[in-house]
């Protein structure tokens, strides 16, 4: 391991809660009331591939989110069958006839690694790596373009302060 991957790794460690929430084909917004709280951005629950409806999704999540509030738990200290009794009281409150928790215990605790936040945030802006390296890529064309920018423009000052001390002289000399 680098030692740039370790200290990446050690951030990434001292995030108290961070994740996302996929529902249907877009990406939550769950965290919205709880990230004010600075407990939690999102909780990531595969819900799409799991054929979870937008509304238990989001219920599940905010759920989740109430109950590591409430017990001063970050995301990966939530015990696994809390998530799975959380699950079955959104599902059923919504009157959904599979009530169980869709994921396992290790597929639910991957999903709330900020490593999988990243991996699942398959977004336009998005923090995953393929992204990042475009949108790079895009900063750096615009810095060019900025720096020849810049370039030219000096140039064109140049050439005018010239222009302006040729007449100033001829001023001075009277010509």
């Amino acid at each position: 391991m680098s030692v740039r991957s370790a200290g990446n790794r050690r951030r990434m460690a001292e995030l108290d809660w961070l994740g996302i929430v996929r529902h249907g084909e877009s990406t939550g917004n769950v965290a919205a009331a709880a990230a004010e709280t600075g407990r939690l951005e999102r909780i990531d629950i595969p819900q799409r591939d799991a054929d979870v409806p937008f509304r238990v999704g989001h219920h599940f999540a905010s759920e989740l989110v109430n109950f590591g509030r409430t017990n001063s738990l970050r995301p990966i200290d939530i015990p696994y069958d809390q998530a799975k009794r959380i699950y079955t009281e959104a599902a059923k409150s919504f009157k959904m006839t599979n009530a169980q928790l869709p994921l396992g215990e290790a597929q639910f605790r991957k999903s709330l690694t900020a490593e999988n936040m990243v991996q699942s945030a398959q977004v336009v802006g998005g923090p995953q790596p393929s992204e990042v390296v475009r949108m790079l890529a895009a900063q750096r064309a615009s810095l060019k373009n900025d720096r020849s920018w810049v370039e030219a423009t000096r140039s064109k000052l140049d050439e005018a302060a010239k222009k302006r001390e040729a007449a100033f002289a001829q001023l001075k000399t009277g010509q």
